[in-house]
């Protein structure tokens, strides 16, 4: 698979686990063995854009909140690709171009999202913090 169908393969995912009544793994679990064309290699990628959101879930947000009003699984994959995963804004573009496979082209507001996120780090003192006792 290519970089750009991990990631919609990804979006894909979230948006399952988002609607799901099961946990993450459950879902994970489910959705490759529902697709078993997917090879090992291209598993982890996916799994771990998809843990990566899910892990970082609330700064992720807090992110695309500055910058976009968009929240869902898209935005969410694209925040954590430039924020945690450190890929440049030209790699994210080139990977949703909408050829075979892969998501389609940015919104003008998904560019302004992956651009201005861009310079951007999570820097803890600036990022929220998950409420205590939960």
């Amino acid at each position: 698979m290519t970089p750009g169908a991990q990631v919609a393969a990804a979006i894909e995912l979230l948006a399952t686990i988002d609607t799901g009544m099961h946990p993450a793994d459950e879902i994970a679990a489910d959705y490759f063995r529902r697709r078993r064309y997917i090879g090992a290699k291209d598993r982890v990628k996916i799994s771990g854009h998809v843990y990566t959101v899910l892990r970082h879930r609330l700064s992720l947000d807090w992110w695309i909140g500055k910058h976009a009003t968009d929240i869902g699984p898209r935005s969410r994959v694209l925040a954590a690709l430039m924020l945690t995963e450190g890929w440049r804004p030209e790699a994210v573009v080139a990977c949703c171009d909408g050829n075979r496979f892969r998501p389609p082209p940015l919104s003008e507001a998904e560019k302004r999202l992956v651009h201005g996120l861009a310079a951007r780090s999570q820097p803890r003192e600036s990022r929220p913090s998950r409420p205590r006792g939960r």
